[in-house]
């Protein structure tokens, strides 16, 4: 609902969604590599891994935008929060003497929220400047995957690894952005229009494990 004033106006909004993606298998790598024999007839074969589940998510978001002195200054920030059930994450699997590959797993809880705010400002006729923040919270809550992994005398071993806490996969803590611009009229001519942007992100993590070894440091 719009509250107007002589020299501002704000507006406030609310917004729910829900989304799901569906599952998926892991080809090859659900079968144990070392299947059993026929004369092995008490062998079970277990599948390596399990076949990822859909994926769900609830999205909140609730926010405002509003201008001031006469829409000379422009001001939106929202709060948001995400709840997703069975988030489909990329893992690698990387052994000694093997090529490494990528399993698509179900990160059982996850966290995410953040807040996001953006400003212009017109100073000047045909100036503006713009501003941009995003801060955002996105970690895994409960999840935990078993792997199996070669050890002496080529026997293959049940690892249980534990990501809780990490950071989800390509989610930069802070972003920033801006832009300078400015439009110049030459009469009979047409106009000139420079513009300068600017951004910046801090590191983020390519892989549910958060090694410093899987990510991409800050940069602008």
């Amino acid at each position: 609902n719009p509250i107007v004033r002589d020299s501002y106006d704000i507006t406030l909004h609310a917004k729910f969604s829900h989304g799901i993606k569906n599952g998926h298998f892991n080809a090859s790598l659900t079968n144990n590599p070392n299947p059993c024999l026929p004369s092995e007839p008490d062998c079970f074969q277990e599948p390596l891994l399990e076949p990822v589940k859909p994926e769900a998510i609830n999205a909140l978001e609730v926010g405002f935008d509003s201008s001031w002195m006469e829409k000379r200054i422009l001001l939106s920030a929202a709060f948001y929060r995400y709840w997703y059930k069975n988030l489909q994450v990329f893992d690698l699997v990387n052994e000694a003497g093997a090529i490494p590959t990528q399993q698509l797993l179900n990160a059982q809880s996850t966290n995410v929220y953040g807040v996001e705010a953006d400003l212009q400002i017109f100073p000047v006729e045909g100036l503006m400047l713009g501003f941009g923040i995003n801060w955002l919270d996105s970690t895994f809550g409960n999840f935990v995957v078993t792997k199996q992994q070669a050890g002496r005398n080529t026997q293959r071993a049940n690892l249980a690894f534990n990501y809780a806490g990490n950071s989800t996969i390509a989610a930069p803590e802070f972003t920033l952005n801006g832009t300078a611009e400015y439009l110049y009229l030459i009469p009979n001519w047409g106009t000139v229009n420079p513009r300068i942007d600017y951004s910046y992100q801090t590191q983020v993590y390519l892989d549910p494990q958060g090694l410093e070894l899987i990510s991409m440091p800050a940069y602008w």
